[in-house]
């Protein structure tokens, strides 16, 4: 049910899959259910509102168990609609931040300006308002931690690259709005999009669901999968180059390596890397950069970087 398509280069799933979504006759609370949020979801569509997963959960409580119980029910609809939850105005709640030259313009007129807060400008929830993207960047950069994110922008990383690059981050696993956002700016413009993560089993995963989709939602992999996104650090390899002070990894954390490089998507520079970390039996994380200098991440690690990824990129017309 579950494969790698190379021509989308994300994880897919086969029609069986969907078709293979069915309520057994004794689930009577789950169709119950069911039909509740069908109900919702057509006011929704009928009214021009939209609502939140969780809020969604708040609305039936009289039949929801839990927020996981209604979410779940939520996915069988997507899939047997075959629409996405956004397309129903259901949205997750954003997390997303971003900070750089970009202007987003809503379907209602509206301009975001995500240069306009020092500390980042909030994604918005409903990206499927969004009708325009305008960029005066040459990159975008996606930091895995709200921290080092906090931190890049504390250091002057904007004005030490003008025009160059801008911000995002999830804080963490990403939300579904920041992936539509990102994958709307891949598709939109000509502009490259790379990731900086932690060199340990949690961080590469991120990316990898960020360029490859996540196994929990891959039903809309094609509307949230950004493909062309890069890794630009930090490398399981960075830990011996650099003389970082690494952290030994727990045996979770081996077995899931192990699990990762198993996956079809796991190739090339990813498995390499994947394959070291196992070996070196110790991760590092972003910030262990500082330990080198405090400026060490701007001035020399993304410096070399962003010099390396703008040899053959033209400036954004």
């Amino acid at each position: 049910f579950l494969f790698f398509c190379h021509r989308f280069f994300s994880l897919q799933t086969t029609d069986s899959a969907h078709e293979g979504r069915t309520i057994r006759p004794g689930n009577t609370r789950r169709l119950q259910l069911m039909v509740k949020l069908l109900a919702t979801i057509y006011q929704l569509l009928a009214t021009g509102t939209s609502c939140t997963k969780r809020e969604l959960y708040y609305l039936h409580l009289d039949v929801a168990q839990t927020p996981a119980y209604t979410y779940a029910a939520l996915d069988d609809i997507c899939a047997l609609l075959d629409a996405d939850a956004w397309e129903m105005n259901v949205f997750n709640t954003s997390k997303g931040l971003i900070a750089g030259s970009m202007v987003l313009t809503l379907s209602d007129g509206q301009a975001i300006d995500c240069g306009a807060h020092r500390w980042g400008t909030a994604v918005p929830l409903d990206v499927g308002s969004v009708v325009a993207i305008r960029l005066n960047a040459r990159l975008v950069l996606v930091v895995e931690k709200d921290t080092v994110f906090k931190r890049l922008l504390e250091d002057g990383i904007l004005n030490k690259f003008p025009n160059t690059v801008v911000l995002v981050t999830a804080k963490g696993y990403p939300d579904v709005s920041t992936r539509l956002l990102l994958k709307k700016i891949a598709d939109w413009s000509k502009v490259p999009i790379y990731a900086l993560m932690d060199a340990d089993p949690h961080g590469i995963e991120i990316f990898c669901v960020y360029k490859f989709g996540s196994l929990a939602m891959v039903h809309q992999q094609r509307s949230l999968a950004v493909p062309s996104m890069r890794w630009i650090g930090l490398f399981p390899s960075d830990i011996e180059l650099l003389g970082l002070q690494g952290v030994p990894l727990r045996e979770r954390e081996l077995k899931r390596i192990e699990q990762m490089i198993k996956r079809p998507y796991t190739e090339g520079h990813i498995q390499r890397e994947l394959l070291l970390l196992c070996q070196l039996a110790t991760k590092a994380e972003i910030e262990s950069l500082y330990n080198i200098a405090s400026d060490f991440i701007t001035t020399v690690y993304l410096k070399s970087k962003f010099k390396e990824c703008l040899k053959n990129c033209p400036m954004p017309t």
